[in-house]
């Protein structure tokens, strides 16, 4: 009995408890209660999706051209100043330019060439580090602008810094990017042990490979299926000034150069493949 009365007492009258496990918690205002959690969790929410933003900027400042997410296994095309065109190509009723869509397809295959030069082939090389950003001077830094890197042996890279003084920064970057452990010198360079790659690491990264050239085959369709709704109007006579033909002609050539990116997406795979597997 006492315990029931102070537990009254604290909480207010048995009508208003609910019992949970082996508490009791006060549900006088219930309508209150969920507003509360209702905002914590909104708030909650909105903690991830401005961890997520900052985290996109910072990949942005390190490569324009791509995205890496995480260790950099996953690749993710940014949409383009294109949706600015396209829109322009609307308000004057024209057919989409076949050449600013090879453009914008062309920069899809040259971002998985650059994504693809930081993933280690059988034989390591310079572009492994081309990725790596420094916090130098109190800014993100590329790599190439504090540093020389020069592969000495397929195990042995060799790190010049241009300023001893942001060798830590250099070191810290590498660790972080690389999951490496490099060495610092008296001289106030580095010295960065490059582990041998399993055949078993080398098939696994051919699968991710493969993953991230399909990423970049799902945004060339997508680049392709933005104009073929204008080409379609132009098809059935709704835009003004535009014939049939000249529809069919654009249609033709934008078709040739998707075919054309493709088939060197699968060529920069191919190489690519061939590198990693090379023993």
């Amino acid at each position: 009995f006492r315990y029931f009365s102070n537990r009254i007492s604290r909480y207010g009258t048995t009508s208003s408890l609910l019992q949970n496990h082996h508490g009791f918690i006060n549900i006088t205002d219930r309508t209150t209660y969920n507003k509360q959690e209702q905002q914590k969790r909104w708030i909650s929410k909105k903690k991830v999706k401005k961890g997520k933003a900052l985290a996109a900027a910072a990949n942005e400042e390190t490569s324009p051209s791509l995205s890496n997410s995480n260790d950099g296994n996953e690749l993710t095309f940014e949409l383009d100043d294109m949706d600015d065109d396209d829109d322009n190509d609307d308000e004057l009723q024209l057919l989409p330019d076949p050449s600013k869509v090879k453009k914008d397809m062309t920069k899809v295959a040259d971002r998985l060439i650059a994504h693809f030069k930081s993933i280690r082939g059988s034989e390591p090389t310079p572009e492994l580090f081309d990725n790596i950003t420094v916090n130098a001077y109190g800014e993100k830094t590329p790599l190439a602008g504090v540093a020389q890197v020069v592969i000495q042996t397929p195990t042995l890279a060799h790190v010049t810094c241009f300023d001893p003084s942001v060798a830590l920064d250099v070191r810290k970057a590498i660790m972080e990017k690389l999951d490496l452990n490099p060495e610092l010198e008296e001289s106030g360079n580095l010295k960065v042990i490059l582990p041998r790659i399993s055949m078993e690491i080398r098939k696994k990264t051919v699968t991710q490979l493969r993953k991230q050239t399909e990423v970049a085959r799902t945004r060339i369709r997508n680049l392709r299926k933005k104009p073929m709704k204008k080409i379609k109007l132009g098809k059935e006579g709704k835009l003004e000034g535009v014939s049939e033909d000249d529809s069919f002609r654009v249609l033709k050539e934008i078709d040739e150069v998707t075919e054309d990116v493709n088939k060197l997406l699968n060529t920069i795979l191919e190489k690519k493949e061939k590198s990693v597997l090379m023993v």
